[in-house]
Formats: C-alpha cells, sequence, structure tokens
C-alpha cells in the first residue's frame, strides 16, 4: 500500500507545481493586457478628418503642416480652384 502511495503524491505535488506556474504565467499576462489598455488614451477623444492634398505635394507635405493648417486642407475639391487632381488622405487627431 505504501507503494502506491509514494507515486500518488509525487503526482499531485507535479499537477499543483503546474497549475501554480499557469497561475503566474496568467497574471503576467493580464498585467501586460492592463498595461497595454492604458498605453492609448479613450477613444472618443479621436475624430477623423478628410484633407484634400494635391498630388504632387503629398510626398514632400508632412502630417505637422496639414495639422497646423487644417482648414486650408479640408476644403472640398471644387473649392480649390488651383487644383487640378486631387487626391484624398485621412489624418488622425
Amino acid at each position: 500500500m505504501n507503494d502506491k502511495v509514494v507515486p500518488e503524491i509525487l503526482i499531485w505535488i507535479l499537477v499543483c507545481g503546474i497549475v501554480c506556474v499557469q497561475v503566474y504565467i496568467f497574471m503576467l499576462i493580464m498585467k501586460k493586457i492592463d498595461q497595454f489598455k492604458n498605453i492609448f488614451p479613450v477613444a472618443k477623444r479621436f475624430y477623423t478628418v478628410k484633407v484634400y492634398i494635391p498630388e504632387d505635394s503629398i510626398a514632400n507635405i508632412e502630417v505637422a503642416e496639414v495639422m497646423d493648417n487644417l482648414k486650408r486642407y479640408s476644403r472640398t475639391p471644387e473649392s480649390q480652384h488651383d487644383l487640378e487632381e486631387v487626391d484624398s488622405i485621412v489624418v488622425n487627431n
């Protein structure tokens, strides 16, 4: 009878050890998920603006310039008389 008790105890110790390791890893992952959730601010603070940028200047223009002159770039293409071909990009603020 003593021969059966020792292997059972070892199995239980091994199972408990594995469960403890799994709980530890679970806690680490949950902590990382919580940290990731806090990286980005509240999504309600963001909005989308459609801007129109001439095709020839889209490679040279900086996002900061577009954001600083948002009124200039957010007009419809019909209201920009000097632009013949216009591509649009979406900039998030």
